[in-house]
């Protein structure tokens, strides 16, 4: 239950934190462009890529581990 408790606020931690297109933008940080979202997918994939690649290597070790017992 504490996994999945910790999967949710990160989950909820994540989602705040990109959902609003006006967080933290500067005078030179223009979100009303139509592209903004596009260039800042580029930012925040190799996040996304890394948090895929980490939840897959942690169920992989859990499904070792579940089976050796």
């Amino acid at each position: 239950m504490t996994q999945s408790l910790t999967t949710k606020k990160a989950l909820t931690a994540l989602t705040l934190t990109l959902a609003s297109p006006i967080v933290l933008a500067h005078s030179g940080h223009d979100h009303s462009d139509p592209l903004s979202g596009f260039i800042h997918l580029f930012w925040i994939a190799p996040v996304l890529l890394a948090a895929g690649y980490a939840a897959i290597c942690i169920r992989r070790a859990n499904r070792i581990k579940s089976t050796k017992k």
